[in-house]
């Protein structure tokens, strides 16, 4: 199968322009976990390279300080609710909103604090960050969240705003990383933390991997993993396509949706691969046919 991604790529194209001038206007706020509520001690000290998360009744509250020489402080905030911004200190060029529920940064920083406010939606569910220092993912001793200065779990890491959280309303067949990942070969798909992940790894240099996945609703934070220069990747609101050769890693795309369905078609060399050789979520258990369809 070969790609035509010309058409595809105009379309990705137009979906990460940015969504500029957008109003910071009062409304009602997520309420905030425990966690982030108060400004971090540490703040009032400076100490730095690092990254200061909390709320208050103003909504929540994101900085960054250098202390010592210039820092490039890059991340992403994305949610389930539309996100609006106020910046702190920045330009407008160094941070911007992609689509409703993304923002991202870029800023050279001599000192500080400096940084933007967030509101987000009523009914929003959760929001992740990434952050990144010079071009690496901050260390969580880097990140004080809230009047307790604690650190996160990891980064990126993702707060949930709702008594429960976010629910995972995929079958429980899909959840959790299969266990055959490590040492196994073949495709490997799962959900976690909101995100789908299709994994694949064959035995052999140079076989051709492909595949599509369609949902009735609207793909974002579609990622590649560790594909080479001629590997290809396209996609559209509701379609995603690739097409790569092995070279003996682990590769694969990774993505979000708000659809209720997913239908992946998994191929090796042209053709669709058999169900032995693909594993679902945890347990590795094999689907019953390729493609696969997934409903909420």
């Amino acid at each position: 199968m070969r790609l035509q991604t010309g058409g595809l790529l105009v379309v990705l194209a137009s979906l990460v322009a940015l969504a500029a001038g957008h109003a910071y206007a009062q409304q009602e706020l997520s309420p905030a976990p425990d966690s982030l509520r108060g400004t971090p001690p540490a703040f009032d000290y400076a100490v730095g390279p690092a990254y200061y998360i909390w709320s208050s009744a103003d909504g929540f509250h994101v900085r960054w300080i250098a202390r010592g020489p210039a820092r490039f402080f890059t991340g992403e905030v994305a949610s389930d609710g539309a996100i609006q911004v106020r910046r702190i200190y920045l330009n407008p060029n160094e941070i911007r909103r992609i689509a409703d529920n993304r923002v991202i940064w870029t800023a050279n920083s001599r000192g500080g604090p400096e940084g933007f406010d967030i509101l987000l939606s009523e009914g929003a569910d959760w929001a992740r960050f990434t952050l990144m220092i010079d071009g690496r993912l901050a260390s969580t001793e880097q990140i004080f969240l809230g009047g307790r200065a604690i650190h996160p779990g990891g980064n990126p890491f993702i707060l949930r705003f709702k008594e429960g959280g976010f629910r995972d309303r995929w079958p429980r067949a899909y959840r959790g990383q299969p266990y055959q990942l490590t040492g196994g070969s073949g495709f490997f798909l799962w959900h976690q933390d909101d995100v789908w992940n299709v994994r694949w790894i064959m035995r052999g240099w140079g076989r051709e991997v492909s595949g599509l996945v369609s949902t009735d609703g609207r793909f974002h934070d579609v990622r590649k993993i560790r594909f080479e220069s001629d590997d290809h990747l396209a996609r559209d609101q509701n379609l995603i396509a690739w097409e790569a050769r092995t070279t003996g890693g682990l590769d694969g795309v990774e993505f979000r949706t708000t659809g209720e369905r997913l239908t992946f078609t998994l191929l090796t060399d042209g053709s669709p691969a058999h169900p032995a050789e693909i594993f679902l979520g945890s347990g590795g258990v094999h689907p019953s046919r390729n493609p696969i369809r997934v409903n909420r």
